[in-house]
């Protein structure tokens, strides 16, 4: 059996041909068929759940493969595009979730370790279908999930169709997001110019380099930047805290309240930088959560 299926046309005319003579095919014509069968849904808009441009942070010298790259019916699924946090939130389903630190994310309480279990069980059999698994953390009292395209936490399409399916689950056990309980943090390392700690702190937290970022590789401990300053001194490497797009104030007034004072508010609402009773600096930042950019 011989046929050029580069076209979707051709690969449609083989696939129909084998259908009629099943029986008598050989292992090169299956081959043959899988070939053909790639190159229509290829034709037809479908490919594999992943960004048809790779976002910057994508690094395939890395070995990062696509979400889902191992799932073989992940190539069924629509072609998935990358999306910002602000069109995250313009589609519907997505309510109570939020665009922090590594991907679109949200907390559902569950009121027991077993109803957690549930809930991650229906998320995991969800999965299959959307060609996405998400990062969860499931604790007594709530569930944490987050989903992103890229390791440095870019959205897409794909993580949309997740987010809904996600949601629907929830809803039918009863559970509801709660966003004042959401936050992630990320550490900003001040460097002296002309001085380069990236290499030492991946090596001493075991962490690996994602773009600009280092990263714990299971994503459980904050990501690092780094921060090339000129002023030498105490209070220059600093925390950053995103929290949901509405609750930085809530968050800002907290941390006045307990001694902390405000250092910087020229770049609010996106964010507020404060510092400690000894002068330690943390950044509270909504910004990327509304983005059109991020």
């Amino acid at each position: 059996m011989t046929s050029n299926a580069s076209s979707g046309p051709a690969a449609l005319g083989l696939v129909a041909r084998v259908a009629a003579d099943l029986p008598s095919l050989t292992r090169s014509d299956l081959d043959e068929l899988a070939d053909a069968v790639e190159a229509l849904t290829d034709a037809i808009g479908l490919q594999r759940d992943w960004p048809a441009e790779m976002p910057a942070d994508v690094d395939r010298s890395r070995g990062d493969e696509p979400p889902g790259a191992g799932d073989e019916r992940a190539h069924l699924l629509p072609r998935a595009e990358p999306i910002s946090a602000k069109r995250f939130h313009d589609e519907p389903g997505t309510a109570g979730w939020h665009v922090l630190y590594g991907g679109a994310q949200t907390v559902y309480p569950t009121g027991s370790f077993a109803a957690g279990v549930e809930f991650v069980r229906r998320i995991a059999l969800a999965t299959q279908a959307v060609g996405r698994e998400p990062d969860i953390d499931l604790r007594p009292e709530a569930v944490v999930v987050r989903t992103a395209a890229t390791p440095g936490g870019r959205l897409d399409t794909a993580d949309v169709e997740l987010v809904r399916r996600v949601s629907s689950i929830a809803a039918e056990l009863g559970l509801v997001p709660a966003p004042d309980r959401l936050s992630t943090i990320q550490v900003a390392i001040a460097e002296a110019e002309g001085v380069s700690t990236r290499e030492f702190w991946a090596a001493a937290l075991g962490y690996e380099s994602v773009g600009s970022f280092i990263m714990d590789p299971l994503r459980r401990g904050p990501r690092m930047w780094f921060d090339e300053i000129r002023t030498p001194g105490r209070g220059r490497t600093h925390i950053d805290v995103a929290v949901p797009d509405g609750r930085a104030d809530g968050r800002v007034t907290a941390a006045l309240e307990a001694g902390g004072r405000l250092a910087d508010e020229s770049h609010a609402p996106a964010w507020w930088t404060l510092a400690s009773p000894d002068n330690h600096g943390v950044d509270i930042a909504a910004w990327g959560d509304a983005d059109d950019g991020a």
